[in-house]
């Protein structure tokens, strides 16, 4: 994101605990939410992002600019929901194996 300009050379992405949230990725400028997983076997990582993002905008104030979930492998099965829940949602997918 440094590299193509999207976030500034001062800036980096963290993981911080937001009330009761822990959020893997997180940058205040430009405001960007993440969750990581190494697996998920249902939609709930999708319902998990956005409670987080919930968190984040009623801290901030605003919407982030990015979403974005990762997830390294995912049940066959269930890709599909998650894929069309996040596009519905406006989180930036990246999913790895399908098992």
């Amino acid at each position: 994101m440094q590299k193509n300009g999207e976030l500034s050379q001062d800036k980096a992405i963290t993981s911080i605990r937001l009330d009761s949230e822990e959020i893997d990725l997180f940058c205040d400028e430009p405001l960007i939410v993440g969750e990581v997983t190494s697996y998920a076997d249902s939609v709930e990582e999708v319902d998990k992002l956005l409670r987080k993002v919930s968190v984040v905008r009623n801290k901030y104030g605003k919407e982030p600019v990015r979403k974005i979930l990762i997830i390294s492998s995912v049940k066959e099965e269930i890709a599909g929901l998650i894929a069309d829940k996040a596009k519905k949602s406006g989180i930036e997918l990246i999913m790895g194996k399908r098992r």
